[in-house]
């Protein structure tokens, strides 16, 4: 049996499947329809991760360094609470993640960065 793809992939896919903008619960509802083994805590999770301008991602693994936000999981961003859209930096802005002022982890506009001047960075799946 072949492996099942990261959950952060399946957001990718559903999202994609439903048009580039859905609620958190359409997206966890197409992803379980094929895949109902994926916990709802999981899937929740890893759209805070993927979501460029969540506060919270900082605190998942994934994102717990300083970084511009063009990584394959640098896909969503958030409308508003429980809306996302496919992450377009032209249209929102380049986000990072970065210190603040007293070297605590924060999420925001990349002040100095141009996003037709990076490179994606590819990360393992």
């Amino acid at each position: 049996m072949a492996e099942r793809a990261p959950v952060w992939r399946l957001i990718q896919e559903a999202i994609v499947a439903l048009g580039g903008t859905a609620t958190n619960a359409q997206i966890r509802d197409e992803i379980q329809r094929r895949y109902p083994d994926v916990k709802t805590v999981t899937i929740q999770a890893q759209i805070h991760v993927n979501a460029v301008n969540s506060p919270t991602r900082i605190h998942y693994t994934q994102n717990q360094r300083p970084r511009i936000a063009n990584t394959p999981i640098d896909f969503l961003y958030f409308l508003e609470r429980g809306l996302v859209t496919l992450y377009d930096p032209a249209k929102h802005g380049l986000w990072e993640i970065r210190r603040d002022s007293t070297g605590a982890l924060t999420v925001g506009i990349a002040s100095d960065a141009d996003p037709q001047d990076l490179d994606e960075v590819e990360l393992g799946e």
